[in-house]
């Protein structure tokens, strides 16, 4: 399994927007695009001012992943960008699952 972690700081008077956008229309079409298997929504547990986010993008094989990046470059950010212009500040990474216990 490979995962784009997306981690995005929201200036708090835009946490609730941000949500809503994410959960309703950000979320359901990123699935609907059919590359990931799942996206988990968590929050970072930390005293700051500003809350912060890390969205994962689980998909089952690197090439998943990347024909993801070739038709949909910058998807998240340029999307978030438009809907809330500097209030979301966002960096991307990129992880490989290597073993997982129950």
């Amino acid at each position: 399994m490979v995962i784009i972690n997306i981690t995005s700081q929201v200036d708090a008077s835009t946490e609730t927007m941000w949500m809503e956008w994410m959960l309703e229309k950000y979320i359901p079409k990123a699935v609907a695009l059919g590359n990931f298997t799942g996206i988990d929504v968590l929050k970072l547990r930390q005293n700051e001012s500003d809350p912060t986010y890390a969205i994962q993008h689980k998909a089952n094989s690197v090439g998943d992943l990347n024909d993801f990046k070739k038709l949909y470059p910058a998807f998240y950010q340029n999307w978030v960008r438009e809907e809330f212009l500097d209030k979301v500040l966002s960096f991307e990474t990129e992880l490989e699952l290597i073993s997982q216990h129950v």
